[in-house]
């Protein structure tokens, strides 16, 4: 029997703080009877005021029913999507068979004073026998124990098609953030993955790019958001990733290097991964020179600390400066997921933050590509998995 470890993912989103003008909604959460008294529950969802997808952004208070309430501000027209929890995604509310529940979308109306939520049932812990793993070709899981996070934390090791073909040849890596929701369905955020597995055993059958290891890196949980980024925002917290680069450079690094036939050098070492995943991933590169050739940033998240990277990369590109970038942003990010349409005022302000790097980064001449994506245009993970081939084919390719 496979043990599959079910853990997922914080999408990050950073958003504007919520103007003056915004009144309190009140919340009222019906749990369902199972539930212990002594639980804790949690609104986690997009806007800053509730944590940027924290699993435990704002906690709910228990009533005298057995019901949990809170209050949030929101503008008249701003949306809020969100979840509750029980303080970590790996026990996130399903729906009344187990499967996964989409986003909760709340818009405030001039009129909107009160909500009231009933959640089905819990996620346990643990993957049931509804969710297949999804993996295509040879995932290796790994457990290491960090000095530099004080716990231990997962790796996950993609191995190409032709890895064991003849016991010599060495592969380039990819190093990705957020691993749990790199190649498995089974383990990803809200049962959506990037594909990675997919899309390069496609890639490598069609000759696309060169085979190659990719290494996806298991995020803290509720650590995410201090352990992907190195500067601490006013109202969020965070700027603890010094740690988290060291684990991946002194830690994760030199096991895989030790324990695959990699290609070590520089030129062969590349790393990304989306929203604070992204952000982390560039400053990485930034402080590390002669450490990476490329960097996927996708969907980036911007806006954290004032667009405090933009600004750092613009005094100091370091090693972005060697390095290729792919940079994107989907055009409507701050829209509901399933929202089609034209750019609003708040995806506007995610395309804009975007734009401004790219501005920086063309004017140190660091070799990159940005894209506004139209077709894949939410902020997840079918996003993302939808422009990755893109992204890799011109990390791998330099004639692109």
């Amino acid at each position: 029997m496979r043990l599959i470890f079910a853990i997922t993912l914080l999408a990050a989103l950073t958003i504007e703080s919520v103007s003056a003008g915004a009144k309190p909604i009140h919340i009222v959460v019906r749990v369902p009877n199972d539930t212990p008294a002594s639980t804790q529950i949690f609104l986690a969802g997009s806007l800053t005021t509730v944590g940027i997808w924290k699993a435990d952004g704002l906690k709910l208070k228990r009533q005298e029913d057995g019901t949990y309430a809170g209050d949030i501000d929101l503008d008249s027209g701003q949306t809020l999507e969100y979840k509750i929890t029980r303080g970590d995604w790996s026990t996130v509310e399903k729906q009344s068979d187990g499967s996964e529940r989409p986003n909760r979308t709340l818009t405030a109306g001039a009129d909107t004073n009160s909500l009231a939520i009933t959640v089905e049932s819990w996620a346990t812990g643990t993957v049931s026998e509804n969710h297949p793993t999804t993996v295509v070709g040879t995932l290796k899981l790994h457990r290491l124990d960090s000095q530099a996070l004080g716990q231990q934390r997962f790796i996950r090791v993609w191995l190409p098609p032709d890895y064991n073909a003849d016991g010599v040849r060495r592969f380039a890596v990819l190093y990705m953030q957020d691993g749990q929701n790199c190649f498995d369905r089974a383990t990803s955020a809200f049962g959506n993955e990037w594909e990675i597995d997919e899309s390069i055993t496609k890639l490598i059958s069609e000759k696309h790019i060169p085979p190659l290891i990719v290494v996806g890196v298991d995020n803290g949980l509720t650590r995410r958001a201090d352990e992907y980024t190195f500067d601490a925002d006013g109202a969020q917290g965070g700027g603890k990733a010094a740690s988290y680069a060291k684990f991946l450079l002194t830690e994760v690094k030199p096991f895989v290097d030790n324990t695959y036939r990699t290609e070590p050098e520089p030129a062969h070492t590349h790393i990304g991964g989306s929203s604070l995943g992204g952000l982390v991933s560039l400053e990485i590169v930034r402080r590390n020179p002669n450490t990476f050739s490329g960097v996927i940033a996708m969907s980036p998240a911007l806006g954290w600390a004032d667009e405090s990277l933009t600004k750092a990369i613009d005094n100091a590109p370091g090693g972005l400066q060697t390095a290729r970038g792919w940079l994107d942003i989907g055009a409507r990010e701050g829209e509901p997921q399933s929202e089609a349409g034209p750019i609003g005022k708040n995806s506007q302000h995610y395309v804009d933050a975007a734009r401004r790097l790219d501005a920086i980064l063309t004017k140190h001449h660091i070799a990159h590509r940005f894209t506004i994506d139209d077709l894949h245009a939410a902020h997840n993970e079918p996003a993302w998995a939808g422009r990755f081939p893109q992204a890799i084919s011109y990390l791998l390719n330099a004639k692109e």
